[in-house]
């Protein structure tokens, strides 16, 4: 008998399969957090729509968080997907622009479409399906924000 996720592991596996997720269906699960919880700004961009792209991001951060449980789930031989995944998410949250994050490059984006195939073949992998249910997250529940967020001083030093 398998013995039960703990809390962490589901909080990665969530934010997993939320990447795995069709467009759409992240953006619905965005427009109901929106309308739930107070979604915290990572982003400061005046160009771009950046509720969804904080919110994107922000599930980003709770899969970062807790994505440490995953491995202990995974086989050695299975290792190299998970390493795809999280170097693919990675370099997303590292480029850190808004626009990369935004409702619209989650629907045409050629990078969030590969980050949703390398998601679904992990969550397979990990014996965690995509969810009929559109997943929400109160990410500043399962997160602390501040540990994302450049501060004004970093901004300045990077230019």
């Amino acid at each position: 008998m398998r013995t039960p996720r703990s809390e962490d592991c589901e909080h990665a596996l969530s934010s997993l399969r939320f990447f795995g997720l069709p467009a759409a269906r992240q953006i619905e699960s965005w427009r109901r957090a929106h309308n739930s919880f107070p979604i915290p700004k990572f982003f400061r961009d005046n160009d771009v729509e950046v509720s969804a792209a904080d919110y994107f991001f922000g599930v980003a951060c709770v899969f970062t968080t807790y994505k440490g449980v995953i491995y202990d789930e995974i086989s050695s031989e299975n290792y190299e997907l998970m390493e795809d995944f999280t170097h693919r998410l990675g370099w997303m949250m590292h480029a850190g622009r808004a626009i990369e994050w935004s409702a619209e490059a989650a629907l045409s984006d050629v990078a969030w479409e590969r980050l949703r195939a390398d998601a679904v073949k992990l969550a397979e992998l990990l014996g965690s399906s995509i969810p009929v249910d559109t997943p929400t997250f109160d990410v500043s529940a399962l997160i602390d924000p501040d540990e994302f967020i450049t501060s004004d001083d970093a901004r300045k030093l990077l230019g």
